[in-house]
């Protein structure tokens, strides 16, 4: 397998390991603790409760009043009611404004990333540059 394909294949691996244990489709709650590591240091479910509430939050949305219409139905116009509704459905989402918290956190994750290639480069760098002096 080319260097490329590894490449690939861990790429893909860690956007399914974001997605499978981000809160979106398993709640925190159901995953056990190995699994709950992935929750803290994956960047999707920071990125999917910041995104989503600020998209939310200031929309005004049409009431629902038959239930059997859809499975997100509030009485409500406001975004934060209808956010909560989806909550019932995607436990990640909710009406909690922790959108600096989330940005914060995508911040940090993304510096360790950035100082992890960095010493790896290094590393690399340093295994293929050894010079011999006569």
């Amino acid at each position: 397998i080319s260097a490329k394909g590894r490449v690939r294949g861990v790429v893909m691996n860690v956007w399914f390991a974001c997605f499978v244990f981000g809160g979106f489709l398993i709640p925190l709650s159901d995953l056990f603790w190995p699994f709950k590591l992935f929750y803290y240091i994956m960047p999707y479910s920071y990125y999917v409760q910041a995104t989503m509430y600020e998209l939310f939050a200031p929309a005004t949305f049409e009431p629902c009043f038959d239930p059997s219409v859809s499975s997100v139905c509030t009485t409500s116009t406001a975004g934060l009611d209808v956010l909560d509704e989806l909550g019932n459905v995607v436990p990640l989402l909710s009406s909690n404004n922790e959108t600096a918290f989330d940005i914060g956190i995508l911040v940090v994750i993304g510096v360790f990333y950035k100082i992890m290639y960095i010493v790896g480069v290094f590393y690399k760098t340093s295994l293929s540059t050894k010079f011999v002096q006569e």
